[in-house]
């Protein structure tokens, strides 16, 4: 690319990162117009209700009521009272101080994105948006979990497990991490452990297997316990989308959907491996 880089946009995640539910109403004096620029000083307004020792990186609207009637998108509507549930996106101020660390002047932060809300955007369709949707982003040290329904952000946090922690049980095998990845990556059906166990670098398959079991099943019960923190159940969601390199352990999407219908639940689970063509 010729030239050079004035500005960037930065994605931004990290353990600190989670939703907070907070809602603002404006009284008109007479009934007028909702404009955009009336709803960017609704937003700005709900960014003072952040929990000390937080930074608000992103403000999401949940749904609008005007005059006690709810609208989706309210620009364009006449009333005389507006109040607007909203998620605010926060994390530790240490993320920000260390974000413009790395920048200089030369090359300056243009604007904040919420790595899971891009990535939601990027892989969820219009349908899994609307009925009720889990997106879990596995990485190696975390995993975010966001919840979307009837066509708004819910929910979102980001737990403090993710595929190393299974690749780190492993080496209590007495193996140095490097080989415990190869393992765990190598194993036919790592979360079934053979009743034939075959050995990898003197490594018994099943003795392997029931460490990542035992992990994993510690991650999933993290994951289905945010429905209820969200305030919803199971059967609030519709389907369970997974993205991220440690999704990529074999057998973990049937692990979950084993897991979440268990009480004859019908929550489909699938691997986000490209862009859908429903948006």
């Amino acid at each position: 690319i010729d030239g050079d880089i004035s500005s960037v946009y930065v994605g931004v995640s990290g353990r600190s990162i989670h939703s907070m539910p907070t809602e603002v109403q404006h009284s008109l004096n007479t009934e007028q117009a909702i404009t955009q620029s009336l709803l960017d000083n609704i937003k700005s307004d709900a960014t003072r209700n952040s929990l000390n020792n937080y930074d608000t990186i992103d403000v999401i609207p949940r749904s609008y009521t005007i005059d006690k009637i709810e609208i989706r998108n309210p620009v364009g509507s006449f009333g005389t009272d507006i109040k607007a549930r909203l998620n605010l996106i926060v994390a530790k101020p240490t993320i920000l101080i260390n974000l413009k660390r790395v920048f200089t002047q030369q090359t300056q932060i243009k604007g904040l994105i919420t790595t899971a809300v891009a990535v939601a955007d990027a892989v969820l369709t219009a349908d899994e948006r609307s009925l009720g949707c889990m997106l879990v982003d596995m990485g190696a040290e975390t995993t975010t979990v966001s919840i979307y329904r009837n066509d708004a952000l819910v929910y979102l946090v980001t737990i403090p497990l993710g595929g190393r922690n299974l690749t780190r049980d492993i080496t209590a095998l007495g193996i140095r991490e490097e080989n415990a990845e190869k393992i765990k990556r190598n194993l036919a059906n790592p979360l079934k452990p053979a009743a034939d166990p075959v050995t990898i670098d003197n490594i018994r398959s099943s003795d392997a297997s029931n460490y990542i079991l035992a992990r994993t099943g510690e991650i999933i019960a993290n994951i289905t316990a945010q429905v209820s923190n969200a305030g919803m159940s199971l059967n609030d969601i519709h389907s369970i989308v997974l993205v991220g390199g440690g999704a990529m352990l074999k057998g973990l999407d049937q692990e979950i959907s084993d897991s979440v219908n268990i009480s004859s639940n019908s929550i489909s689970v699938r691997i986000a491996s490209s862009i859908p063509s429903q948006l």
